[in-house]
């Protein structure tokens, strides 16, 4: 198991020292690639086949209490969705003074 790989400190602020392992960051966790392949999922498709299609998702009757769809989960992976939300890194929350999208306007 390969851990600590080349720019994982760009891609991952937090880590842990693991005994016989090495660095893991959090980018490298399962954990983070699901939730980012979850992400990054396309909600609406449009395929080459109209009936392999996503175009109802999370209509009347199949909202399930955790925010997925009952039918398509989390709907149909986007690898390259999920590439770029991993690959912009962590991000803080604005409880942790995250730049809000109106303020890097006003910088421009």
């Amino acid at each position: 198991m390969e851990t600590g790989h080349a720019g994982a400190l760009a891609l991952s602020k937090g880590s842990t020292l693991v005994s016989d392992v090495g660095t893991i960051y959090n980018a490298e966790r399962a954990a983070t690639i699901k939730a980012t392949l979850m992400a990054g999922a396309d909600r609406v498709t449009v395929n080459s086949l109209a009936t392999a299609n996503i175009t109802d998702y999370r209509s009347a009757g199949h909202q399930t209490s955790n925010g997925l769809d009952d039918r398509f989960g989390a709907g149909q992976l986007n690898i390259l969705h999920s590439y770029q939300i991993l690959a912009a890194g962590e991000q803080n929350s604005l409880e942790e003074g995250a730049v809000t999208q109106a303020e890097l306007v006003k910088r421009v």
